[in-house]
């Protein structure tokens, strides 16, 4: 029901049958650069107390749902891998990223857009640069707010790498949208 005034809805007053599960209400939402959102909430039963927001629109218009992915980089090796490949004709938009770095050698991992032999190769391109060992910290994160994070060019590949070359491998993880 995208769309749909949020007046025509309904709210948490309206009736809800005794041992039922609730019922849900979609609201539109309008953003502050008067972008349109639609957000489902749920109403009534004390069984969906607290679930709070479910589900949203993305925050740009036509992106991708939430997709995520997990990579094992391969050890023994300083090359540029790539993680993600988009769409074709599409871009990809970080929201989140998770590495970690099981040694207690010092390593710089780091995450960028394109095909760059390191992540030095564009400087702004650099999305994510950890300084990892488990004499240290063993994992590090960024999270950003939807629509605002790093986006690459249309059809930017993903690409991480390592500092040094070790038996172990970092590992990774990303969610993102491709819009």
């Amino acid at each position: 029901m995208p769309g749909v005034a949020t007046t025509a809805l309904g709210d948490s007053s309206d009736a809800v049958a005794a041992g039922s599960i609730g019922s849900v209400a979609i609201d539109r939402l309008t953003g502050f650069n008067g972008s349109t959102y639609d957000r489902i909430r749920t109403l009534g039963a004390v069984s969906l107390n607290g679930l709070g927001q479910l589900s949203a629109s993305p925050a740009v218009p036509g992106a991708s749902v939430v997709k995520s992915l997990r990579l094992v980089a391969a050890a023994s090796s300083t090359t540029r891998q790539t993680m993600i490949t988009p769409t074709s004709g599409k871009r990809i938009r970080i929201l989140s990223v998770w590495v970690v770095w099981p040694n207690t050698a010092g390593n710089d991992l780091n995450m960028y857009f394109g095909t760059g032999t390191t992540e030095d190769t564009t400087l702004t391109k650099i999305i994510f640069r950890a300084r990892l060992s488990t004499n240290e910290d063993t994992n590090g994160s960024v999270q950003f707010p939807d629509g605002a994070g790093p986006v690459g060019a249309a059809d930017e590949v993903l690409s991480v790498r390592n500092s040094i070359s070790n038996s172990d491998n970092p590992q990774w993880a990303v969610h993102y949208r491709e819009e």
